[in-house]
């Protein structure tokens, strides 16, 4: 299963806390937390109609500055079935989702940020624009949204590429201050953007860019 391997792949506590846009990160109640970080910190679980428990409380515990990793040894086992509230529960659909990671994600960028990138592909690339206009317009935050529909020649989808540099949606979204994007433009107008001439074209006139090559790193 991939997105089990890559997620037994986070071990610490940095790779958990960056990789929170692209999934969750951890199954929260396989861990041991002190008390105080749970109440005291967090003031307990949020029992929310709009997503799920588990991931906002992941959510949080960044926002808490907490710091948790994993022991390398597979200790717990998790069994799937089809009658599981995370498959059938409405707050759990891959929407819900994404609207919690929008959310959060509003909530972390700097001021200075003028720009922000989504790389994924197909409804997932403009279900991720949808979450981000939607709590960018209730924040009264000006932005501007760059969507990259990336689709990686001769390697697979799926959660095994994500620890690399990608994968999900926002997997490596990147941010660029106002500093970087006229430095960007002025490459541009020189005609030393980085990309391949086509995609360059491609950006100018459309509203997705397509990307053979991963994201930027963070």
């Amino acid at each position: 299963n991939t997105y089990v391997n890559w997620q037994n792949g986070l071990l610490q506590p940095e790779e958990l806390m960056q990789n929170r846009f692209v999934e969750i990160p951890a199954l929260h109640q396989s861990g041991l937390y002190p008390r105080s970080l749970l109440l005291e910190t967090l003031n307990g679980y949020r029992d929310l109609p709009g997503w799920p428990i588990d991931i906002d409380t992941w959510m949080r515990l960044a926002e808490a500055g907490a710091r948790i990793g994993k022991v390398p040894q597979q200790l717990y086992g998790w069994r799937q079935h089809t009658l599981q509230s995370t498959r059938n529960h409405g707050r759990c659909g891959l929407d819900r989702l994404r609207n919690c990671k929008a959310h959060f994600l509003s909530r972390t960028l700097p001021p200075q940020v003028r720009r922000v990138e989504i790389w994924s592909t197909g409804r997932t690339l403009h279900g991720w624009k949808e979450a981000l206009q939607c709590q960018l317009a209730e924040k009264d935050q000006k932005l501007e949204l760059a969507l990259f529909n990336w689709q990686p020649k001769g390697r697979s989808r799926g959660g095994a590429q994500r620890k690399e540099g990608g994968g999900g949606a926002a997997a490596n979204a990147t941010v660029k201050t106002e500093a970087e994007m006229e430095a960007e433009s002025e490459q541009n107008v020189n005609g030393n953007s980085g990309y391949p001439k086509e995609d360059r074209e491609e950006e100018m006139f459309v509203e997705v860019t397509q990307a053979s090559s991963p994201p930027p790193p963070l």
